[in-house]
């Protein structure tokens, strides 16, 4: 099997629905919420380990979807089930918050609501 790491990631955010393992992805031109189905984990066999850095299991991504927003984070508002993403911009000296709401978006495997 062919295997490869997320080069260069640096995860804004995780959130766990149902199974799926929801990953912000804030990388420039990316700007995309990676899916990991949670019970796709897979169990290198021992010869593979030193070739994914030690490491013993993977996830394999099973969808990824446009944000519409550079998504900094992700959350889960349980009261209005719905997905949050925001995104964090610099402004001088100030940071703020910036968050999206009521955006529909189709991911490969299914349709997920972002908030």
């Amino acid at each position: 099997e062919n295997f490869c790491t997320l080069p260069n990631i640096h995860v804004g955010g995780i959130e766990q629905q149902n199974g799926t393992l929801y990953v912000a992805d804030p990388r420039k031109g990316m700007q995309s919420i990676l899916e990991f189905d949670l019970l796709g984990l897979y169990e290198l066999p021992p010869e593979m380990t030193n070739r994914m850095y030690g490491y013993r299991y993977l996830l394999r991504q099973s969808s990824l979807f446009h944000s519409p927003t550079k998504p900094s984070f992700i959350s889960y508002d349980i009261d209005n089930n719905k997905f949050v993403v925001g995104t964090y911009v610099r402004c001088g000296k100030k940071s703020w918050l910036s968050c999206r709401s009521g955006e529909m978006l189709q991911s490969a495997s299914k349709q997920t609501r972002l908030v």
